[in-house]
C-alpha cells in the first residue's frame, strides 16, 4: 500500500505548480509597484495642488497673558453678563499644534493693546462720544492667527473713527448685545459686520464660553481652552506646555478615528477620509443640532439691520470652503439663503487657501490684508 502511494507521488508533475507560484509572485510584485507609483503620484499631485484645508482643533493649544478677561454687565433686567478683555492692557496670544509627541510647532504668537472698552485699540479715544463705524465680528476681526489687522497701528491718521469690537468666538447674539452695551454711552453712526457662517451656529446667549469658568480658571472648553501665562518667554516653553496638555487630551484625539499626523502629511490618507465623509453625510445628512442656535442668531442679525438699515456686511469664507477641495458648507448656505430672503445686503471677501495659516483655521497676514481691503471697499467706495 505504501509503495503504491509513494509511486503516485513520484509521478506528480511539480513544474506547473512552481510555474504558477512564480506567475502569482510576479503579479503581486507588479501590483505592489503600481500601487506604490499611484501613491507617489497622488502625494506629489496633492503636495502641489490639493492643499490641506482641514481643521485640527483637537491638536491646538492656545495661550494668553494671565488675567486678560473680565466679566462686564449690560444694563438689562436682570443684567446680562458678557466678557471683554481687560481694558488698557498689552495682551499676548499664541497657539501651538501638537500632532504627535515628536511633531509640534508654534503656529502664531501675536500681541495687541486694548482700549478703555476692553477691545482692540483703534483711533477711538476715551473722550470721544461718537463713532463713525462700529465694526462687529469674531476672531477674524480680532486678528487671531496673522495678528491684529484693524488697530491703531494699522490704520491711517485720516481713517474714519472706528471701534473694533471683534471678540473671539462671538455669535450674532453676542455682537448684538455688545452693540447695545456700547450704544448706551456712544453714538454709533453705522455698523459693519465682518462675518463667517460659524457666527450663526454658536451659543445664542452671551455666555458662549462658560464665562465664569473661562474668566476665573483660564480655560473655556475642552478644545478651545486657554492656558494663562504670566510671561511669554520662548517658543520652547510654549511647546513644552503644549505637549503636557497633549498627553491629557489623548482620549479626545484617539476618538477622532484617524491619525492627525498622517492626516496632515498624507494626501492619500486625507482623501480617503474626505470621500468617507461625503458618503456618510449623503446617507446621514441630519444637522438638527444647530437649528435653535441659527434661529436666535439670525433674529439678532435682523435686529441690528432694523436699527442700522445701511449696515454693511462682509462675508468671509472659512478654511474648509477654499482650496481645490473646498466647497460652500451647509451653514454658509443657510446664512446666504436667510440674508437673501430678508433682503439683507452683503458682499463676499474672497480668500484662497494660501491666505490661511499653515494649519490653523484663521487667516495669515496676507489674508487679513485682503479683509482690510474689503473693509475699505465698504467704507470708502460702497457708501
Amino acid at each position: 500500500m505504501f509503495k503504491k502511494i509513494l509511486s503516485r507521488i513520484r509521478n506528480i508533475r511539480i513544474k506547473p505548480v512552481i510555474d504558477f507560484g512564480k506567475y502569482l509572485t510576479k503579479k503581486i510584485i507588479l501590483t505592489i509597484k503600481i500601487l506604490l507609483i499611484a501613491f507617489f503620484l497622488i502625494e506629489v499631485f496633492g503636495f502641489f495642488f490639493l492643499k490641506n484645508n482641514s481643521y485640527y482643533w483637537e491638536n491646538r493649544f492656545q495661550f494668553i497673558s494671565n488675567n486678560s478677561f473680565r466679566i462686564t454687565l449690560l444694563n438689562t433686567d436682570p443684567p446680562t453678563k458678557f466678557w471683554t478683555y481687560v481694558p488698557n492692557r498689552e495682551i499676548e496670544t499664541s497657539a501651538a499644534y501638537v500632532l504627535h509627541k515628536n511633531i509640534s510647532w508654534v503656529e502664531y504668537w501675536t500681541s495687541f493693546k486694548t482700549n478703555h472698552l476692553g477691545l482692540i485699540e483703534t483711533n477711538f479715544n476715551k473722550d470721544d462720544s461718537e463713532v463713525d463705524y462700529l465694526i462687529l465680528g469674531d476672531s477674524f476681526l480680532e486678528g487671531q492667527g496673522g495678528g491684529p489687522w484693524l488697530s491703531k497701528k494699522s490704520i491711517s491718521k485720516d481713517y474714519p473713527k472706528i471701534i473694533n469690537a471683534g471678540l473671539q468666538g462671538a455669535s450674532m447674539v453676542s455682537m448684538h448685545i455688545l452693540e447695545s452695551y456700547i450704544s448706551e454711552t456712544i453714538k454709533i453712526n453705522n455698523v459693519v459686520l465682518v462675518l463667517i457662517s460659524n457666527d450663526f451656529k454658536r451659543f445664542v446667549d452671551l455666555n458662549f464660553l462658560p464665562v465664569e469658568e473661562c474668566i476665573e480658571n483660564g480655560f473655556c472648553n475642552t478644545i478651545n481652552d486657554w492656558e494663562p501665562i504670566e510671561d511669554f518667554k520662548s517658543e520652547e516653553e510654549l511647546l513644552a506646555l503644549s505637549k503636557k496638555k497633549f498627553k491629557k487630551r489623548q482620549y479626545l484625539i484617539e476618538n477622532l478615528g484617524y491619525n492627525p499626523a498622517l492626516h496632515f502629511f498624507s494626501t492619500t490618507y486625507r482623501l480617503y477620509f474626505y470621500y468617507k465623509n461625503i458618503i456618510e453625510h449623503h446617507y446621514n445628512p441630519g444637522r438638527e443640532g444647530g437649528v435653535d442656535h441659527f434661529k436666535g442668531n439670525s433674529t439678532a442679525l435682523l435686529k441690528l439691520h432694523e436699527k442700522y438699515p445701511n449696515m454693511k456686511i462682509i462675508f468671509i469664507p472659512q478654511r474648509d470652503e477654499v482650496g481645490m477641495l473646498g466647497k460652500i458648507n451647509h451653514d454658509t448656505r443657510n446664512v446666504i439663503n436667510f440674508m437673501d430672503k430678508e433682503n439683507i445686503n452683503y458682499n463676499f471677501c474672497e480668500l484662497t487657501l494660501s491666505d490661511y495659516m499653515l494649519i490653523d483655521g484663521h487667516p495669515n497676514e496676507d489674508g487679513y490684508k485682503k479683509i482690510y481691503n474689503c473693509l475699505n471697499q465698504e467704507i470708502f467706495i460702497n457708501k
